[in-house]
């Protein structure tokens, strides 16, 4: 179950921008994977399509914060969303290429490629 409302996540997305911290890294991973120069006003207008919620866990380096992580699909790629919460701002963790949970994936086991007892 998520820890927070994801479509009120999109509000504030669409109608208070100045509480949405967008970190460094989402900005360069929506480029480099999807092409999207603004992140915050693409979820805003639910560029994320397919949204499923993944998880909700602490997050790493920000103890005390909780994040909730979703895949979605856009332009036929798969991406992950993470966001959190901190006091009034609302914090966009992660914005890029989605994971794989498909055991036949190349991004489920890399290494199936190079062949052996590791790569079956």
């Amino acid at each position: 179950m998520p820890y927070y409302d994801i479509d009120e996540f999109i509000k504030s997305c669409k109608n208070a921008k100045e509480n949405i911290i967008c970190l460094k890294k989402v900005k360069t991973d929506s480029i480099k994977f999807f092409g999207i120069k603004d992140p915050i006003e693409f979820i805003a207008n639910r560029g994320c399509d397919n949204l499923k919620f993944i998880n909700s866990k602490e997050w790493e380096n920000n103890k005390g914060i909780i994040v909730d992580g979703y895949k979605f699909e856009t332009h036929k790629k798969s991406g992950y969303l993470a966001f959190g919460k901190k006091g009034n701002k609302r914090i966009i963790k992660s914005f890029h290429r989605g994971f794989s949970i498909s055991e036949s994936d190349f991004l489920y086991s890399p290494f199936k490629i190079l062949g052996g007892n590791n790569g079956e």
